[in-house]
């Protein structure tokens, strides 16, 4: 049985997905990827060291912050996020996902607290995009 993003893609033409996980100053971090790939598991691997990646796509010069090994986080979808872009070419989903390590507990670089506010029933139409305020 599919699953909800599974079936809103399917629903929805979706030819890419947006994955994204908020740091904590709220900036979108991510990937662009083609849905059925993002479909076949429905979350996927970053570098931790995305976290420490500036704006302009550099590295600050002290990294003490991350483990020197810059180790995988797992992200994890949250259903309740799923949105069609309205800026995109293609037929585009953008979705918020939760970020752990491979353990299970939670990256505390990560945004997490603002995804699960973002999904909140002040999100009612699933085809677009919100403007929070």
């Amino acid at each position: 049985m599919a699953s909800t993003i599974q079936q809103f893609l399917k629903e929805h033409g979706i030819s890419e997905v947006e994955a994204i996980i908020p740091d904590m100053a709220g900036v979108a971090r991510g990937k662009l990827m083609p849905a059925a790939k993002f479909a076949e598991e429905e979350g996927m691997r970053l570098p931790e060291a995305i976290f420490l990646q500036t704006v302009t796509g550099d590295y600050p010069d002290d990294q003490s912050a991350m483990n020197p090994s810059d180790i995988d986080i797992v992200l994890k979808a949250d259903p309740k996020t799923v949105r069609v872009v309205p800026w995109a070419a293609e037929p585009t989903a953008q979705v918020i996902h939760d970020c752990f390590y491979g353990d299970g507990r939670p990256v505390t670089m990560a945004g997490n607290p603002w995804s699960r506010r973002s999904s909140s029933s002040s999100w009612s139409n699933p085809t677009s995009i919100p403007i929070i305020r």
